[in-house]
């Protein structure tokens, strides 16, 4: 949890999604960076890590909507 805790809302997340990810064999990635945007596209669906990841996601959505 490299960007909860720094934030003071570890407590208020019940779970690492990254670690029962990780349990389940998905191929999983985060940030060179804590609270960096981060944004991936593998196939249709497209993720951000965290909030500061909306710019870039928004426009990868576009990006994909033009191309479609």
């Amino acid at each position: 949890m490299a960007e909860e805790e720094p934030a003071n809302r570890a407590e208020a997340v019940p779970s690492d999604v990254q670690e029962e990810l990780k349990k389940l064999g998905a191929d999983h990635g985060t940030a060179a960076r804590p609270f960096a945007p981060y944004v991936v596209e593998e196939g249709r669906p497209i993720t951000g890590q965290n909030p500061f990841s909306a710019g870039a996601g928004a426009e990868a959505v576009v990006r994909r909507l033009a191309a479609e």
